[in-house]
């Protein structure tokens, strides 16, 4: 839960201590005032990362030289945490309770469940979108993914150096014949070296990934009844090379991927780049069988999305027995009165903290509730400053 936040020089923010009620915090103003800054700045704390694509030094307001965040919170375990993040000349140097940020540390903060515009939109968006979806799910809730995803990462990017330098160097020797088969035999036997480790890793991210979604479905189904009654059964679907591989196995993940790596090894030396792994996978949410890219409305796309998000929460829950900070950057405008209504009311049996903005000054009249426990947070952003 988050108590106090402090944001210095951050984006439009000057200097802006903010305090925060233990259930539902809504801040209120019109576009481009600061409202989403607020709930970057929370997520940052908690992840280190921003969900905004953004440049470092974007963080600091212009004209200052650094930038920096304070959050004060109490864990479920009731632990006082000090997260302090400092941004200067490009880089950012977290602190917890004064101490240098460890990867212990990640196990004690609860990692934020983030609704925004852009998660709305992926289920007709790319790939990548539902990718990241899925992986927000995984590496939240376990520091040793995280790592794996790391190191995935890693050799992609040694793989894709290998066969980066062989494209710039058969391009740049076109016309030489028979002089190029050493570069290619050279190519071939990095690959070699490398391509067992590349593929053991990329066999874990694909399994992890599967055994999320298997996890997530019936929660799914579950919110997505209570957001909108009436719809048909959900089936997420994960797709290796246009195949369904939701109900692959380790040994199955792990022979797709390496009859693909000896299917497309020439494409690859052309293209210089790695066209097999768990990176050009795909996520797919069937809609009574149907594919929900085609057959579905926008609001129908939306509503899958926010059911897959709470039953991200539910898992979350289910995983860490503890309860996730829930980020809504301005989606409820996305929804109908009927769907809205049924999702504030869902929310509020998450029993999470809940921080959202929003352009609507009478949004907060959906979250008031009969009980005397309820506790609302209103306040207003105007160019970089939060009042009450």
């Amino acid at each position: 839960m988050l108590k106090r936040l402090r944001l210095f020089d951050f984006r439009n923010f000057k200097e802006q201590w903010v305090d925060f009620s233990a259930q539902t915090n809504v801040f209120v103003g019109d576009n481009g005032q600061g409202k989403s800054n607020i709930l970057e700045a929370i997520y940052l704390l908690l992840t280190g990362e921003s969900f905004r694509p953004s440049e470092v030094s974007h963080y600091v307001k212009w004209g200052s030289e650094a930038a920096s965040l304070r959050g004060l919170f109490e864990n479920d375990q009731h632990e006082a945490l000090d997260v302090f993040l400092k941004i200067q000349n490009g880089k950012k140097t977290l602190t917890v309770n004064e101490k240098k940020f460890t990867a212990q540390d990640w196990r004690r903060m609860d990692p934020p469940i983030l609704f925004s515009p852009e998660s709305l939109n992926a289920i007709k968006g790319s790939a990548e979108e539902r990718r990241a979806l899925v992986d927000e799910l995984v590496l939240n809730l376990s520091p040793i993914a995280h790592q794996t995803h790391q190191d995935f990462r890693k050799a992609l990017r040694m793989r894709n150096k290998i066969l980066r330098d062989h494209r710039d160097a058969r391009e740049s020797g076109i016309g030489l014949g028979a002089a190029l088969e050493k570069p290619v035999d050279k190519t071939l036997a990095l690959l070699e070296a490398l391509n067992p480790k590349f593929l053991e890793l990329a066999v874990i991210v694909t399994q992890q990934r599967i055994e999320a979604l298997r996890k997530l479905e019936p929660d799914v189904n579950l919110a997505m009844q209570s957001v909108s009654e009436g719809f048909p059964a959900i089936q997420l679907q994960y797709w290796i090379s246009q195949q369904p591989a939701i109900h692959y196995s380790h040994q199955d993940i792990h022979n797709s991927l390496q009859k693909r790596l000896k299917e497309l090894q020439s494409a690859e030396l052309s293209s210089g780049t790695s066209l097999v792994g768990p990176h050009k996978h795909d996520i797919v949410f069937l809609f009574g069988g149907n594919d929900s890219r085609f057959f579905c409305s926008q609001g129908q796309q939306r509503s899958l999305i926010l059911a897959f998000k709470v039953a991200q929460i539910v898992y979350h829950r289910k995983v860490l027995k503890r309860r996730p900070i829930l980020l809504l950057d301005d989606v409820l405008s996305e929804l109908d009165g009927a769907k809205r209504k049924n999702f504030v009311e869902l929310m509020k049996t998450m029993e999470s903290q809940i921080v959202l903005t929003t352009t609507d000054y009478d949004l907060p009249q959906v979250f008031s509730s009969t009980s005397a426990e309820s506790q609302i947070s209103l306040k207003r952003v105007l160019d970089g400053r939060v009042t009450d």
